[in-house]
């Protein structure tokens, strides 16, 4: 790939915090987060079709909600995973969750 086209694949970085005080942290500014709740929800469908998964997500405590749609193959994962993982995080931007946390050289 040129370097021109890694340039435009690539996202900007976001420059470094000034430590002396340049930039403020605020509950908006946080990209990623722990999750500490979550509910799944199923919704009926019309015509016999497949009901409809939703997964919310309470992130640190209530400073921000997420609901994702999710099929019923992927609740059920989910539902084993987030019962058996102690830590999962979830990247607002990228809409991924993270599951554990692996202390590097373990």
């Amino acid at each position: 790939m040129a370097q021109d086209d890694e340039e435009k694949a690539m996202p900007p970085r976001k420059k470094a915090a000034n430590s002396g005080g340049g930039t403020r942290v605020t509950d908006d500014s946080l990209r990623v987060r722990q999750v500490t709740h979550y509910q799944f929800s199923w919704a009926a469908e019309g015509g016999g079709q497949d009901g409809l998964w939703t997964l919310q997500l309470v992130l640190d405590e209530g400073a921000w909600e997420e609901v994702l749609t999710v099929s019923t193959e992927d609740a059920d994962v989910l539902q084993d995973v987030l019962t058996n993982t102690g830590t999962v995080f979830y990247d607002i931007d990228r809409r991924v969750l993270m599951f554990g946390v692996t202390k590097t050289g373990a």
